[in-house]
């Protein structure tokens, strides 16, 4: 065939093309925008969302930093700020601690030094405000409002003068402290940041155990658990001494693979829907196609004439999805989430990245070729007179056997099996947003603050008596006393109150067990040799206290529960035996259990002493306020009550008949605050805490849950598109069948079960790799140790929808489609 020479006009052509048949080419530029759309709202909100986390944990944390290293001494500074792979090491050192203000002896607030990389470029990311300037003199304090309201008064501010005795490594000191600065924390921490000047007179150092710490920033986040133990290894650290790192370094390949994953899913979806509908529209004009070849149109010249064709649709298709995804992502998923219940004071910020626009532009642009290319192939390689004849349905031999049985149902999945890859594609998207919506709203629930907020033993409030803090045993005090308790218990919304016993106890020296302890204790904790100090062990014990505690029935079942090997709860609780706290040493706990433990109290005196066998052992740090040399053992309340007359009372868990009750909490508060203990009461509210986690995570949540709305439309449009395309291939199919007896509720049945085999098939696949990739990825990023839950109704609600779209949707599209045309009508289309 000769080809005519009409290149000029086939930018007319194609503008032509795109000017009639409007209501097809609108389908089309809806296809493309769709894509842009999601892939623009995906990324802003995706891109967001990784932002938000990030600054989440930055607050959490209390600093911008991906690793730590405790007390390190100057040559692992001098190291880790000459690292080529660290971008910036900030110092601390915490110096000294309050003691009091001269109404309140129990104070909690550090002073802690920082170096300049530290305050400037680390922590101040972390603090929610600040004014004023880091301390240059030795009376000046930076203080945070909690430590404040602990230390002085709310109500102060810059140039206000507090006195404050204070202890550092030489003993206890009063000074006149002058206020040069004021943060907030997402905390709610009890500090205050010293000058160096104050730094150097109370003689610690950067290498003192629980002083000193590095917070090291990495240039490249992407460091492998490999890559991290060679690094550790190379500090060489002592034995007192700890490498720790966030939780991005641990898990940072898998949240970059879900970013990918989340890319691939979205340009693979759209890459779907723009191919249906081209493959539709082009299949059903090949006949057009052909005719042109017969006035001299070459292959090339129908494909460029079909390319330059997506290039204008395809053009305002994508401006128009980048306005809309725009809108939708600055906008109108803000508003979303807001009608969800989820409220902030803050305005949800949604961040523009530049870069995120120009990569949703290329992959749309890549889709829209690749998904134009095998259309525009068909349509260019068929002949005059293939084209008279062409149609979509599949050549080959198929060899159908007559059955009994659900014939429907037969039908139904033959229908299914005609294009078993695009049948394939739907239904692995469709599983995929629906796995995609199982992971995140998991992890939203679970990491949720009402969720992850908790406590000892997950009690509402916890009372704590700081005077058993005090360095001098004379000055403890049972504030806690009869009138007192019986006041909260009287309080509306109290369930229950547990009470938490302690007392001094002393472990003599033996050659055995004690002694192996204490040298592991000097060796763990201490900047002395236990050497030095053995022979005054062995005549004074009582100098080397530790800590006994007692607990009731319930406080010790959740504590056995969490034990690596429970041990005999009626043989606890008679006082037979008792669990040691191992204080991070390391022992092992075949070193520990069995062991005989002699011990006395110290208020009792050696002339009653007791023998216990070390039956379990914990790390559980929150049991122990304070601390001893000696070990530390748990025993039940029954026995303490026994040996001892009148335990210390030192703490109080409270648990409201409803959790985060406002209104009983706020009465047992206006009862602490009228009561004569106040200045001596620590409170631990699972409320306030809420809130602290709550304003750290900022938006983190929301950002989600958009991801989550987004994600879900892409796969029911991947679905909307694939069934209108297989209808209306199906049209001449299905109008013979109904002419041949198959009645209307015959048809609307086998495309019912078309689409119940769908969601079936999708939302298995969802309940077993969906959920185990969820529960990988759950884990992975379980920060709080927050036990894995799938939430029940959001996951079910899910489902149901699900299932009723793909019942409801094939539906509407063959009523859309037939239009309510006679069946002669509909054959004679196609003639």
């Amino acid at each position: 065939m000769l080809a005519n020479n009409n290149s000029q006009i086939i930018s007319k052509m194609a503008r032509k093309s795109v000017a009639g048949n409007g209501r097809r080419n609108l389908v089309m530029i809806t296809a493309v925008a769709l894509a842009a759309f999601m892939l623009i709202t995906v990324l802003t909100l995706g891109t967001s969302y990784f932002q938000a986390n990030e600054k989440q944990n930055i607050r959490m944390y209390g600093a911008k930093h991906d690793a730590v290293v405790m007390a390190p001494t100057e040559k692992q500074i001098k190291m880790c700020r000459e690292d080529k792979r660290i971008s910036l090491a900030g110092l601390t050192v915490i110096c000294s601690w309050a003691d009091s203000n001269g109404v309140d002896d129990t104070l909690n607030t550090k002073f802690i030094w920082s170096d300049k990389n530290f305050w400037e470029k680390q922590k101040k990311p972390a603090l929610e405000w600040i004014k004023g300037k880091y301390p240059q003199n030795e009376d000046e304090l930076m203080i945070s409002k909690a430590a404040l309201k602990e230390c002085g008064n709310e109500q102060m501010d810059i140039g206000s003068k507090m006195v404050l005795i204070y202890h550092d490594k030489y003993g206890q000191h009063s000074k006149q402290f002058k206020i040069s600065g004021i943060f907030k924390d997402y905390e709610g921490s009890e500090q205050a940041y010293v000058s160096d000047a104050f730094y150097k007179t109370t003689g610690y150092e950067t290498s003192d155990i629980v002083c000193g710490i590095l917070y090291l920033e990495f240039k490249y986040p992407l460091l492998t658990e490999k890559q991290q133990n060679e690094f550790e290894n190379q500090l060489h650290l002592g034995k007192q001494q700890r490498f720790f790192v966030t939780s991005e370094m641990e898990q940072p390949l898998l949240i970059i693979a879900g970013i990918i994953g989340i890319i691939l899913i979205t340009v693979c979806s759209a890459y779907l829907l723009i191919y249906n509908i081209l493959y539709l529209s082009v299949t059903n004009n090949v006949r057009y196609y052909g005719l042109l070849q017969t006035v001299g149109m070459t292959e090339k010249q129908i494909k460029s004439m079909l390319f330059r064709k997506m290039f204008y649709l395809g053009g305002a298709g994508l401006t128009a999805g980048i306005l809309i995804g725009s809108g939708t992502s600055f906008f109108i998923i803000p508003r979303i989430v807001k009608t969800l219940g989820i409220r902030s004071n803050d305005v949800i910020g949604v961040s523009f990245q530049p870069l995120v626009y120009l990569a949703a532009i290329v992959l749309i642009c890549f889709t829209i070729y690749a998904g134009s290319k095998k259309p525009t192939k068909i349509a260019s390689k068929i002949s005059p007179i293939e084209a008279t004849g062409y149609t979509t349905r599949k050549s080959g031999k198929s060899i159908r056997k007559t059955r009994k049985g659900r014939v429907i149902l037969g039908m139904a999945l033959q229908n299914m099996g005609k294009d078993k890859k695009k049948t394939s594609i739907v239904i692995l998207s469709l599983a995929l947003s629906a796995s995609i919506f199982l992971c995140i709203i998991t992890l939203i629930q679970s990491q949720g603050a009402r969720t992850i907020t908790s406590n000892y033993m997950d009690a509402d409030l916890v009372l704590e008596n700081d005077t058993l803090t005090k360095d001098d045993r004379l000055q403890y005090d049972q504030i806690f006393d009869a009138e007192f308790l019986e006041k909260l218990g009287q309080a509306s919304g109290v369930k229950q109150i547990h009470k938490f016993y302690t007392e001094d106890i002393a472990v003599p020296w033996e050659a055995g067990f004690s002694n192996t302890w204490m040298r592991e204790f000097y060796e763990k904790w201490m900047s002395c040799f236990y050497e030095d100090f053995v022979e005054q062990y062995k005549n004074h014990p009582e100098k080397f206290y530790s800590i006994m505690a007692g607990l009731d029935e319930e406080e010790f079942d959740q504590l056995n529960g969490e034990l690596p090997h429970p041990i005999d709860k009626k043989n606890f609780m008679a006082g037979k035996c008792c669990i040691v706290y191992r204080n991070d040493l390391a022992l092992k706990d075949k070193e520990l259990v069995g062991q005989s433990l002699k011990f006395y109290s110290v208020k009792e005196g050696k002339e009653k002493p007791q023998e216990l066998k070390i039956a379990g052992v914990t790390d559980d740090h929150y049991l122990f306020r304070v601390i001893g040399m000696a070990p530390n053992i748990i025993v039940s309340d029954r026995y303490m009550k026994k040996i001892i007359n009148e335990p210390y009372l030192q703490r109080l868990s409270i648990q409201y008949q409803e959790e985060f009750d406002e209104k009983t909490e706020q009465e047992l508060q206006s009862i602490i605050q009228k009561s004569p203990c106040e200045k001596d009461v620590s409170l631990d509210s699972k409320i306030t805490n809420m809130e602290n986690i709550r304003h750290s995570q900022g938006h983190m949540m929301k950002f989600g849950i958009g991801i989550v709305i987004i994600l879900g439309m892409i796969g029911f449009m991947n679905y909307i598109n694939t069934v209108i395309s297989n209808i209306q291939n199906r049209l001449l199919e299905l109008s013979i069948l109904e002419s041949i007896g198959m009645t209307d509720r015959q048809i609307r049945k086998m495309l019912i079960g078309e689409g119940v085999i769908f969601a079936g098939i999708s939302l298995l696949l969802t309940s077993t790799l969906g959920m185990g990739v969820t529960y990988i990825l759950y884990q992975s990023l379980n920060y709080f140790h927050v036990p894995f839950v799938v939430p029940f109704i959001p996951v079910i609600s899910s489902y149901c929808m699900v299932i009723l779209l793909c019942i409801c949707i094939p539906l509407i599209a063959y009523q859309f489609l037939t239009r309510k045309k006679s069946v002669v009508e509909r054959i004679k289309e196609f003639e």
